[in-house]
């Protein structure tokens, strides 16, 4: 979901004709398409949209990328357009007022072993997208990473089964470690922000009341 979004109820129809046309445009083609983030969260525990959501997620492949520009002029022809694109990790499809995004999954290797890359703010051990399963979802069978549930819980906490509006999924703290080798200076930013926020904090603490 994006930030500074205000409409925020999905349009429940118009979203599922969307993933279902995306699914087969792409799946013709021979590749993947699965259910992501909130998507794959709500399909999970609510059988259904989250309620509060704004857009549809899907996850392909970062290797599938130029496959799936060659097939923008189909998603086009279908009544897509693309709003717009990010990084190259996301791309952002409207049709009929709908959002459809995009999200770009790359293998990466550490000392942690294989994981996938999730649009450069989370990420899961490599089992879950190395093989895909199916779900079922409103009538309709779709792509879901290997073990969706363990996915959930790696993305959205323990607490994943309790609908929280606008709970946004982790951020890896690899991913966090990596910004910083990127952009060392945001370490110190980081330690002002914490200190003043403790700062903050303490001297709430000690205000007398009533005033």
């Amino acid at each position: 979901m994006e930030k500074g979004m205000t409409r925020m109820i999905i349009n429940r129809e118009i979203a599922l004709k969307n993933l279902t046309i995306a699914r087969d445009i792409l799946g013709a083609k021979g590749i993947p398409m699965f259910l992501h983030f909130g998507t794959l969260l709500g399909a999970l525990r609510e059988k259904d949209f989250i309620a509060h959501d704004d857009d549809t997620d899907v996850g392909v492949y970062g290797s599938d990328k130029k496959a799936i520009q060659a097939l923008i002029p189909a998603l086009k022809a279908a009544g897509f357009e693309i709003v717009y694109t990010r990084d190259e990790r996301l791309y952002k499809f409207k049709r009929q007022g709908e959002d459809l995004d995009f999200f770009f999954a790359y293998e990466k290797k550490n000392l942690f072993g294989r994981r996938w890359d999730l649009e450069g703010r989370a990420s899961i051990p490599a089992r879950h997208l190395d093989t895909l399963d199916e779900t079922e979802f409103l009538g309709e069978r779709f792509k879901v990473p290997h073990d969706p549930y363990a996915v959930v819980r790696n993305l959205y906490g323990r607490t994943w089964n309790v609908p929280i509006a606008h709970f946004p999924s982790r951020v890896d703290w690899r991913q966090r470690l990596a910004k910083l080798r990127n952009n060392p200076g945001k370490f110190f930013f980081y330690i002002r922000r914490f200190l003043t926020d403790r700062s903050k904090k303490a001297a709430s603490a000690t205000k007398p009341s009533g005033i």
